[in-house]
């Protein structure tokens, strides 16, 4: 009976080893298996962290685009109002120069060259304006250049024509 006991514990030791040995793969494949549920729980969460992020990335650009198509249009806004600000500079030199016409029409020729005198004077400085100057832009001579710069003068001192004012060409 000796070897039948022997036996018995043989196999009793053989099937609590086994048993162990069952226990310690239970335990290692349940390590494993959250392991691998953990790694796939980390994975899912960078996935919505990715996600999430594209999410801002998208509302950034989004939020980018609309800056520029604003600064394009204020852009575009300001070359409007500068365009209108030109057409209206073009304007008041075309009524300038209506004004000056029609002031010449009305005025004798040689008070008509002393406004542009004066109007050369006014721009460039009594010095600058000399006598030959004066002939050579006028068509005059250098006497009745003298008579027109002395006019010039007079109506820069303060006699000027209340119907005109001269405009610098």
């Amino acid at each position: 009976m000796t070897n039948s006991i022997r036996n018995q514990r043989a196999a009793q030791e053989e099937a609590d080893l086994k048993a162990a040995t069952a226990r310690q793969a239970r335990q290692v494949a349940e390590e494993e298996a959250a392991r691998l549920k953990a790694a796939e729980e980390a994975a899912e969460s960078r996935v919505r962290a990715a996600e999430h992020q594209a999410q801002e990335l998208k509302a950034a650009e989004e939020e980018q685009r609309a800056r520029e198509e604003a600064a394009e249009s204020q852009a575009r806004e300001a070359a409007a109002r500068e365009a209108v600000a030109e057409s209206q500079a073009r304007i008041a030199e075309h009524e300038a120069r209506a004004v000056e016409a029609a002031a010449k029409a009305r005025m004798p020729q040689a008070e008509w060259d002393a406004h542009r005198v004066a109007a050369m004077i006014q721009c460039r400085g009594e010095n600058e304006v000399t006598m030959q100057v004066i002939a050579d832009e006028l068509g005059v001579s250098v006497g009745t250049a003298h008579n027109r710069k002395e006019r010039a003068l007079e109506l820069l001192k303060g006699e000027k024509s209340k119907a005109f004012q001269p405009v610098l060409a």
